[in-house]
C-alpha cells in the first residue's frame, strides 16, 4: 500500500510521538514511521519527522517545541496546536501536530493527517492564473470550504499566522455555507486558538486542468480607513515595544520573507516644524496600504520596519511605495528632502538594537535626496546588497553606459545558510 492510500486510512486518527530532549531520542507508532515514507525503518529522529514539513515551517514546529519546555508546572500542561504543511512521496498534507510537556525536557505530541493539499506544481499555477497581484490579501478554500493555501498578507490582514488558520472551515457569518456566486461574502472561520474571525472576501470559482478539481478562491477586502488598525499595532516608542513588534512579525514569516528595518531622517523646507511632519506622517500612516511599524527616534528621524522577499529588487521596492507613501506631504508646495538607510534582519543583524544601529549608521553615509530618489540614493549597512544595488540601478547604469544586468535585482538573500 502506497503511502496515499495510507495516510487516507489514518485521516481522522491521531499518531503519537515522544522527544526526550537530553539525549535526543524520539519515538513514535510505526503506524507514523510508515505515513510519513519511512517505511522499512524502525526508528526515525525528530530530524526526520521536521524534514517532511513544508519549507519555512520547521520554525513553527521549534518555537512550540520550545514554549512547551517554557511551560512552569506539567500537571497543568497546556496543548499547543499547530497545522502544518507535511511533504510526503511528491504528495502535501495538511498535519495536526499537538504537543504538551509531560516533564522537564521531555515534549509528548501527536499528528493527525487532516486533509490532502495541491502539489505545489499545481498550487504555483493555480496562484499564478488567477491572482494577479501576488501581494494582495487571498486564500483558497477545497469545495468542503477549507482553507488549503493563504498568502503572508492574508494572515497580516486576519492578524493570524498561517498554522492557525490551514485547514479552517469558512462560513458565512450567520452560519450558512458562503454563496460562491456572491460578489462579497461577509465570512467568518474559527482558528485554531479559539478566536471566531470576521471578514469580508470577494469569491471566484477556480480549477485546476489535469486533473480536473474545483476550488474556491477569496481576495480579501483590506480596511485600510480602521484608525485602530494602523495606530494601536503600528507604531512603537520606544526599543522594547520595537523589539516585541519584531519579534511578533518573525512569527508571520514565509520562508522566502524577511524583515527589513529603515531609519530616516528629515529635513523640511519651508514652514514645515517637527511636529507637524509627524502629524503628516502619522495621517499618511493611516492611509497606508502596506503592513508597517513606525516610531520616532527623535524629533526629525523614525525608524520602522517591513516584511519583504527576500529579492533585492523587492526589497527596494517595497521600501521606496512605503516611504514614499510615508512621506507624501499635505500639499504639492511642501517639500521633505530625507536620507535613509536600511538594514536586513539575518543578513547584517540579528536583533533589535543591531537593525536600529545599523539602519542608522546606513543613513549617516546615504545623501538627503526628494522621496521619489530614496530607491537610489538610500544605503544599505550591508556592502554586498550596496554593491548589487549600485550595479543594478539604472542610474549608475546610465553614467557607465552598460546594460542593467537582471542578475542583481534578482539577488536572493539566504537567511537559511
Amino acid at each position: 500500500m502506497g503511502s496515499k492510500d495510507f495516510i487516507k486510512q489514518l485521516q481522522g486518527f491521531p499518531l503519537a510521538w515522544q522527544w526526550q530532549r537530553k539525549n535526543n531520542v524520539f519515538s513514535c507508532d510505526q503506524a507514523l514511521i510508515d505515513a510519513l515514507g519511512f517505511s522499512g525503518q524502525k526508528l526515525i529522529s525528530l530530524k526526520q519527522f521536521a524534514a517532511r514539513l513544508d519549507s519555512g515551517q520547521v520554525q513553527y514546529l521549534q518555537k512550540a517545541i520550545l514554549d512547551s519546555q517554557k511551560q512552569q508546572d506539567p500537571e497543568s500542561e497546556h496543548t499547543l496546536e499547530l497545522n502544518l504543511i507535511f511533504n510526503i512521496d511528491q504528495a502535501r498534507y495538511a498535519g495536526q501536530v499537538l504537543l504538551w510537556k509531560e516533564r522537564i525536557n521531555q515534549v509528548n505530541g501527536s499528528l493527525e493527517f487532516l486533509l490532502p493539499l495541491l502539489n505545489k506544481h499545481s498550487e504555483t499555477e493555480l496562484i499564478g492564473e488567477h491572482l494577479t497581484n501576488p501581494y494582495s490579501p487571498a486564500l483558497i478554500c477545497n469545495n468542503h470550504h477549507q482553507i488549503i493555501w493563504l498568502n503572508q498578507s492574508a494572515c497580516e490582514e486576519l492578524s493570524q499566522p498561517s498554522y492557525q488558520l490551514l485547514a479552517c472551515k469558512l462560513n458565512n457569518q450567520n452560519g450558512t455555507p458562503p454563496e460562491q456566486d456572491s460578489a462579497t461574502n461577509s465570512l467568518q472561520c474559527k482558528s485554531l486558538n479559539g478566536l471566531s474571525i470576521n471578514f469580508d472576501a470577494q469569491a471566484k470559482d477556480i480549477h485546476t486542468n489535469a486533473p480536473k478539481q474545483r476550488f474556491f478562491l477569496y481576495q480579501l477586502e483590506v480596511k485600510h480607513d480602521s484608525a485602530t488598525q494602523h495606530t494601536a499595532n503600528l507604531r512603537w516608542d520606544n526599543e522594547q515595544k520595537f523589539a516585541q513588534q519584531l519579534a511578533e512579525a518573525q512569527q508571520f514569516l514565509e520562508k522566502q520573507e524577511t524583515l527589513v528595518v529603515f531609519a530616516l531622517k528629515l529635513r523640511a523646507e519651508g514652514d514645515n516644524s517637527s511636529e507637524k511632519m509627524k502629524r503628516m506622517i502619522l495621517d499618511n500612516l493611516r492611509r497606508l496600504n502596506q503592513k508597517i511599524s513606525v516610531g520616532f527616534i527623535n524629533a526629525h528621524t523614525l525608524s520602522g520596519f517591513l516584511a519583504t522577499p527576500k529579492k533585492l529588487a523587492h526589497i527596494q521596492h517595497r521600501l521606496s511605495s512605503a516611504v514614499t507613501q510615508l512621506l507624501k506631504p499635505s500639499s504639492p508646495a511642501e517639500s521633505i528632502q530625507s536620507q535613509m538607510g536600511v538594514s536586513v534582519l539575518g543578513v547584517d543583524a540579528s536583533n533589535s538594537k543591531q537593525l536600529i544601529n545599523h539602519a542608522k549608521h546606513a543613513m549617516a553615509n546615504s545623501p538627503f535626496c526628494e522621496a521619489s530618489e530614496l530607491a537610489t540614493e538610500s544605503r544599505f549597512f550591508d556592502t554586498r546588497l550596496e554593491k548589487a544595488k549600485q550595479q543594478g540601478s539604472p542610474k549608475k547604469a546610465s553614467e557607465t553606459q552598460a546594460p542593467q544586468s537582471k542578475q542583481h535585482d534578482d539577488m536572493y538573500i539566504d537567511l537559511d545558510s
